[in-house]
C-alpha cells in the first residue's frame, strides 16, 4: 500500500457506482484516506449489492468518516467482512458504528483493531456484538 490518489479514488468510485460484478471486495489499505476520500468512497459504495468486503485498515478516515461508512453500509446488504482498524476511530464513531450493526445483518467478520474507541465505545460494541448471532470472527484488541 501506499497513498492513493485523487484520480485513483475518483476511478474507484465510477467503477463502484456502476457496480461491476467483479468488484466483490473492496480493499484500501493502508492508502492514506482520509475523510474526504472516505466520503467519495461512501457515496459510490452507497446502495452496492455486489460487494461483500470492505477492508479499509490503516487509513485515517477518524469518526466523521466511520460515521458516513456506517450510514452507508446498511444500504450494501451483501457485506460479509468490515475491516476499519487503525483509523483514528474514538468512542463517538465506534458508538454510532455499534448503533448501527444490528442493521447489518450479514455481517459475519468484524475488525476494529488499535483504534482509541475508550472503554464507553468497547462497552457499545461489544453490547450490539453480542446481540449478532451471525457475526463469528470479532477483533477488538488493542484499542
Amino acid at each position: 500500500g501506499g497513498p492513493i490518489a485523487r484520480e485513483e479514488i475518483y476511478n474507484l468510485c465510477e467503477k463502484l457506482s456502476e457496480k461491476d460484478p467483479s468488484l466483490r471486495t473492496l480493499t484500501l489499505y493502508c492508502r492514506s484516506i482520509d475523510f474526504d476520500g472516505c466520503r467519495h468512497i461512501v457515496a459510490a459504495l452507497r446502495g452496492n449489492s455486489i460487494v461483500e468486503t470492505v477492508n479499509i485498515a490503516w487509513n485515517t478516515v477518524g469518526d466523521e468518516g466511520i460515521i458516513l461508512l456506517a450510514d452507508c453500509l446498511v444500504d450494501v446488504p451483501n457485506l460479509t467482512d468490515l475491516n476499519i482498524s487503525n483509523n483514528l476511530v474514538g468512542p463517538v464513531g465506534a458508538k454510532y458504528l455499534a448503533e448501527k450493526l444490528p442493521e447489518l445483518k450479514s455481517l459475519t467478520a468484524l475488525a476494529i483493531r488499535n483504534n482509541p474507541i475508550g472503554g464507553d465505545g468497547a462497552t457499545a460494541l461489544a453490547r450490539k456484538i453480542l446481540q449478532l448471532p451471525a457475526l463469528k470472527d470479532v477483533y477488538l484488541g488493542d484499542n
